[in-house]
């Protein structure tokens, strides 16, 4: 049972940078948390495109040297093995994995679920937030 799940719907870079920071921020701070990845998130991995936020564009440099700051690059591929690392769980939705076709292209440090295992992790975590 997950004290928190984290869920990241977007596929753009401040969306994973946010979120998958503030997962291993709540990992070291002794919280179990795992990471679930839906919609355009699971897209934007399996295609390797990530974009940033228009309203945060001309912010990206920032953005980058706040994540510097916590030992992470801009870029969402090697933040998602960081995380990994650090120990977080990630999973991706069954439903959008299979119906968007993308299965063979997600990233070994993604675990991919049936929907059995994704309600029980929705049902049993403690909090669920959307992208920090």
């Amino acid at each position: 049972m997950a004290d928190l799940l984290i869920i990241i719907r977007d596929g753009l870079i401040n969306s994973y940078a946010g979120s998958l920071a503030s997962a291993m921020l709540a990992k070291q701070d002794g919280m179990d948390v795992e990471v679930l990845l839906v919609q355009e998130a699971i897209v934007a991995l399996a295609d390797k495109n990530f974009r940033m936020s228009p309203a945060l564009e001309k912010y990206q440099g920032k953005v980058e040297d706040a994540l510097t700051g916590f030992g992470l690059s801009g870029n969402p591929l090697e933040i998602v093995k960081a995380v990994k690392q650090a120990g977080v769980p990630m999973f991706t939705c069954p439903i959008w994995t299979e119906q968007m076709g993308v299965k063979e292209k997600i990233p070994e440090e993604i675990e991919i679920i049936d929907i059995s295992e994704l309600m029980g992790k929705i049902k049993s975590a403690q909090r669920i937030v959307g992208t920090f």
